[in-house]
């Protein structure tokens, strides 16, 4: 689990004892390598133990990100 992530970022996280993923923004990372994360409407990070970037959950999470009005 190299993966970096920036603070601000959309990641996917699990529960290691479901297999159900949940969006969450993620916020830092600590000397230890564990990865906070924060739901889009808390204020407190939590640590998860599996972060991933949101797209490779959701491949199309970002479609139409690009799109003019």
């Amino acid at each position: 689990m190299s993966e970096q992530f920036e603070k601000g970022q959309l990641v996917a996280v699990r529960d290691s004892r479901a297999d159900v993923w949940s969006l969450r923004i993620f916020d830092h990372q600590d000397a230890s390598g564990q990865r906070y994360c924060r739901g889009l409407r808390d204020r407190m990070p939590i640590w998860w133990e599996y972060v991933v970037p949101a797209e490779d959950v959701w491949p199309g999470i970002f479609f139409g990100r690009e799109r003019h009005v």
